[in-house]
């Protein structure tokens, strides 16, 4: 039922999105390739929705700190970066929301400190773009 919903191009960046949360929950590395596949699948089949540059710098300024304190890991980065051009800025901030209170939440319930939180990241996404 839910497949009946997306189209040709929906379906190639859903199997892309399903991919990298397999990969990240399995051994939490996810190669670059699937990146450049997800920025092709972008380029091709979505228009850009870059907003509010000043305010972009100082967020980004912010995933770096937040990478070198190892917060966040590579994958993660580059797939807010990802969101960001896909949902634009207001729209990655309410993704950001939905992943953080969902994986909260799973680390809540599974008393575990470290997760993978890729599969959270995608999770606000497909939220935020099938309402």
């Amino acid at each position: 039922m839910f497949l009946n919903c997306i189209d040709g191009m929906e379906l190639s960046t859903f199997c892309l999105f399903i991919y990298i949360c397999l990969q990240d929950l399995d051994n939490q590395i996810i190669q670059d390739r699937f990146f450049i596949l997800l920025y092709i699948d972008l380029h091709l089949n979505y228009s850009y929705r870059i907003e509010y540059p000043w305010m972009s710098l100082i967020f980004f300024f912010i995933l770096a700190i937040c990478y070198a304190k190892s917060f966040l890991g590579g994958a993660d980065i580059k797939y807010i970066v990802y969101a960001y051009v896909f949902l634009g800025f207001t729209h990655m901030l309410y993704m950001l929301m939905i992943a953080n209170t969902c994986g909260l939440f799973y680390m809540y319930i599974s008393n575990k400190k470290r997760i993978p939180f890729l599969p959270f990241l995608v999770l606000g996404t497909l939220i935020l773009f099938y309402l």
